[in-house]
């Protein structure tokens, strides 16, 4: 899963019969270095900047692999993609156990 798509996943989890989640998260503030956070507003940040970031270096990695040899190519998109399927398979177990 693209990172980009975590949080529309997430957001559609927390609506409708989690919606009381929702609102305890958005209600619960934590502090992480000098920024005041609700827990879940700390979710929709993280996937918008973090993850787009991290998005931006694995397009650069991908860049990189261009100019080496076709064996290291194969084992970093290999490597990459089972990346993507345990981060499918999270969200996916995330979005299935936590209850009503």
């Amino acid at each position: 899963m693209a990172a980009f798509h975590e949080f529309p996943q997430l957001n559609a989890f927390f609506t409708g019969p989690r919606q009381k989640t929702r609102e305890y998260l958005e209600a619960t503030y934590i502090q992480i270095g000098r920024r005041n956070y609700s827990a879940y507003g700390w979710v929709k940040d993280h996937a918008e900047e973090i993850e787009q970031r991290h998005f931006s270096a694995a397009l650069s990695a991908f860049t990189a692999i261009l100019h080496v040899g076709p064996e290291t190519r194969e084992y970093f998109l290999d490597g990459f993609a089972r990346f993507l399927q345990i981060q499918e398979e999270f969200m996916n177990v995330l979005t299935e156990s936590v209850p009503l």
